[in-house]
């Protein structure tokens, strides 16, 4: 399983504030920069898992995998706000200053650990 994050930072946005929030929800995270954008690749997903299960969304977060499947591929969406805190909150609309995309690649291995 490949597991890849990409957002977009604003001027009136800190970066390393959204960074740290999101290696508090996956703390094995590595990271690049494009220019205002960043990648952050991800080979643990054992703490997101547990996020999930603590805030009682994982049949959620598994209704959308499965809807936004294609092949061995699927995405999903956190909000930024929230990832800065540390805290995971899934989106399905776009936010004004965007959302952290994830694609997850070998989707099949994330559904069984569900």
């Amino acid at each position: 399983m490949r597991v890849v994050l990409e957002f977009e930072v604003y001027p009136t946005e800190n970066e390393k504030k959204i960074r740290k929030g999101l290696e508090k929800i996956f703390p094995s995270i590595k990271w690049e920069k494009k220019g205002n954008k960043v990648i952050g690749w991800v080979d643990d997903m054992r703490n997101f898992l547990v996020k999930l299960a603590r805030r009682r969304i994982r049949k959620t977060f598994r209704e959308i995998l499965l809807r936004n499947r294609k092949d061995d591929e699927s995405f999903f969406e956190l909000n930024k706000q929230a990832a800065c805190l540390g805290k995971v909150n899934l989106v399905e609309e776009e936010y004004p200053l965007g959302n952290i995309k994830v694609k997850v690649e070998g989707v099949d291995e994330l559904l069984d650990l569900l």
